[in-house]
């Protein structure tokens, strides 16, 4: 049982590092290109706070989210590490 707990574990921590990963880059792109918060939010369609939310990793992206993201900046998903 407790090996089975551990797996979840590891998973969910791959997970979590694999989404901190994407929010740095995005983070790191937005920089690049001087593009605010609040302008990505709007141009995806959501509010500033949100978007913030979920750069921080408090709150999930959706995978339109990240595809409209990536459109944004005009970059692709497999840019990805």
């Amino acid at each position: 049982m407790l090996f089975r707990g551990l797996k979840k574990s590891m998973k969910q921590y791959s997970v979590d590092v694999k989404v901190n990963r994407i929010n740095d880059q995005l983070r790191g792109e937005m920089k690049r290109q001087k593009i605010t918060q609040a302008d990505a939010a709007y141009r995806i369609g959501l509010e500033q706070q949100t978007l913030s939310n979920r750069l921080s990793g408090k709150t999930p992206w959706t995978l339109r989210e990240i595809v409209m993201m990536c459109e944004v900046l005009e970059i692709n998903l497999g840019d990805f590490d």
